[in-house]
Parts: structure tokens; sequence; C-alpha cells
């Protein structure tokens, strides 16, 4: 399964992370407003200049590389071991949205699961996965300044 990691997937993965955390937003803004949940994300608290880059680094490098690690490349290799690809795909979705803890954000969470799967399963390869979960990622730390 694994393939030499190629620009076009990364430059996809980027411009796709990008536009998922608008297209997810609406989503999950959507069913807070259908269910009455509270919203999953809450603004950027104040604190120092340095802990604000820190936190954004973090999110956009650390937190895509170590939750792409474990769903993307351990979690569902171990599955796809045991069971067709898709049904490994479908139950890393699942725990990644899970393990989030977010019941207004569960929808959104499961189908960027499915994508970063997706990503892995078309490119070969679990960084095109970490890729798009940075672009997410910065891009919620964007809107979420601008807010």
């Amino acid at each position: 399964m694994k393939r030499k990691l190629r620009w076009q997937w990364i430059l996809a993965a980027v411009l796709l992370g990008a536009m998922a955390q608008g297209l997810l937003g609406l989503m999950t803004r959507g069913w807070v407003l259908l269910t009455g949940l509270p919203e999953p994300i809450q603004p950027l608290s104040p604190e120092t200049k340095a802990g604000t880059v820190l936190r954004s680094l973090l999110l956009v490098t650390a937190v895509p590389l170590a939750e792409e690690w474990l769903f993307r490349e351990l979690l569902c290799r171990w599955l796809e071991q045991r069971t067709a690809p898709r049904i490994a795909g479908l139950c890393t979705a699942a725990a990644f949205a899970l393990c989030h803890g977010s019941l207004s954000g569960m929808p959104a969470l499961f189908l960027f699961g499915l994508c970063a799967w997706l990503f892995r399963e078309k490119s070969g390869s679990w960084l095109t996965a970490v890729f798009f979960h940075a672009a997410y990622n910065a891009c919620a730390l964007l809107l979420m300044r601008w807010m």
C-alpha cells in the first residue's frame, strides 16, 4: 500500500482541508441549530502572544501528525488486516469522531475522518491525511481569530 508521496496529493490535501473547514463548519452550525446542542468550538481565550503562537503551532503540526498516525496509520492498518479496507475506514472515522468528545461536532468529525481516510487510501500514504488535517486546523484557527 505504501507509495511515494507525490506533491499533487499534498496540494490536493491542503486545498481540500481548507475547503472542508468551511463546509464542515457550516454543517456543524446547522446540526447545532437543528439539535439545540452547544457549539463545539469556543473562541480563543485571551492569553500571551507566545502561548497563542505555541498552541497554534501545535494544532497545525503535532496534533495532525499524532492523530493521523494513530487513526490512519496504526488503527487503520490493524483493522485492514482483520477486515475490508472500507470497514476499516468507517471504523477509524467513527473512532476519530468519538475521541474528540463533541456531540455537536460528531457528524462533521466523522466526515472529516472519512476524508482523511480517503486521502490515505487513494494516495497510498497516511501523510496526505496529515496535510489535510493541518490545513483544516490552520483554517479553523484563522476563523476563530476573526470571530
